[in-house]
């Protein structure tokens, strides 16, 4: 399964499940779930934190 890093923790997304199909069989070969739109808020409000840390 494939993580996102939120605020240095490696969580699993709590949206919907995509999946990645490989263009020359058009056979899955990867899913993963996408963010939830809170998931999104924090990684956003994570980032801006870290910005404001460095340059103030």
């Amino acid at each position: 399964m494939y993580c996102l890093s939120i605020n240095g923790q490696n969580v699993e997304g709590q949206g919907i499940t995509e999946q990645v199909y490989n263009p020359a069989t058009g056979e899955v070969f990867a899913e993963f779930k996408s963010v939830s739109e809170q998931q999104c808020l924090d990684a956003l409000n994570s980032a801006d934190r870290a910005f404001k840390t460095i340059y103030g």
